[in-house]
């Protein structure tokens, strides 16, 4: 996709925003996959059907600094420079000094458990929870274009009080949700039974999705917590609560990036036999 002029616009959402997302994603992997837990698009692009400045926000999630020199030294070598945390603590900025035929993006490295990922967390999920603040952020972000003549900094400043004032109702509305996502962002998911596999001790059943748990988290059973991997992307926007009369326990499972459909498949999953009986819970019906 071709790099635009370094101006300050806003432009309607555009669907190839998730594609090229994917193929920055799928180069930084092949650089850096095996020190970072995720790397994922966060900023106004990642939201379907907001405007936004035509330029990718991603960021790489580690465990901890620990492994940010190894991640530093596989970059350099690739064309990128570490300029620092650019003001914002713990998250720190890389520069590609290589032409590439990406569109622009900026790219972050942070740490699971930093402020600045539960921060942009929060933010991004509540654009996406709902449409509503979203169509008001937009409409904030078209009304700053017109008023700060090119000025990038007053720009950022202007939509402070907003993300701040969002960030502080989703903390008090959706501390069930942002506890998942919490959770989530500070773990690695491990997909030990993938799509189309057999249950190891029931192979009648077979997964329609990727199902696997939290490294380093504990449920019920006392194994890590169960998720439900989709194909739309990494946002928690359901839980499904299971009782299962055989084992006379109750469960937990996150599902994570689910469509409808996937959604659908999953609840029929846990509902096929008399004695597991599931019940869907989505993020936005409470």
């Amino acid at each position: 996709m071709p790099k635009l002029e370094n101006t300050l616009i806003v432009v309607p959402y555009d669907p190839n925003w998730k594609n090229e997302f994917e193929r920055i994603r799928d180069y930084l992997m092949g650089q850096i996959g095996d020190l970072v837990l995720e790397i994922k698009h966060v900023g106004s692009t990642s939201v379907p059907g907001l405007c936004a400045k035509p330029i990718i926000d991603i960021v790489a999630v580690m465990e901890s600094y620990d492994i940010f020199p190894e991640i530093v030294e596989r970059l350099e070598k690739v064309g990128f420079q570490h300029e620092g945390d650019g003001g914002i603590k713990e998250r720190e900025v890389f520069k590609r000094l290589i032409p590439d035929d990406f569109m622009n993006y900026h790219f972050y490295v942070y740490p699971k458990d930093s402020e600045e990922n539960h921060r942009q967390t929060i933010f991004r999920n509540s654009l996406l929870n709902d449409k509503n603040i979203a169509a008001e952020y937009g409409k904030l972000k078209i009304k700053l274009i017109e008023e700060v003549n090119g000025d990038r900094v007053l720009y950022t400043n202007s939509k402070t009080d907003f993300i701040l004032g969002v960030i502080n109702n989703a903390v008090e509305e959706n501390a069930f949700w942002l506890a998942l996502d919490k959770l989530v962002s500070e773990s690695k998911i491990i997909i030990d039974r993938p799509k189309g596999s057999r249950h190891p001790k029931y192979p009648d059943s077979i997964y329609p999705l990727d199902y696997g748990y939290l490294e380093n988290t504990s449920s019920m059973d006392g194994s890590g917590i169960d998720v439900w991997k989709g194909t739309n992307g990494n946002y928690i926007d359901a839980v499904i609560c299971t009782v299962d009369l055989l084992k006379r326990d109750s469960e937990i499972k996150i599902l994570i990036g689910c469509s409808e459909d996937e959604k659908r498949l999953i609840f029929e999953s846990h509902n096929k036999s008399e004695y597991m009986k599931g019940i869907l819970i989505r993020r936005n019906s409470v």
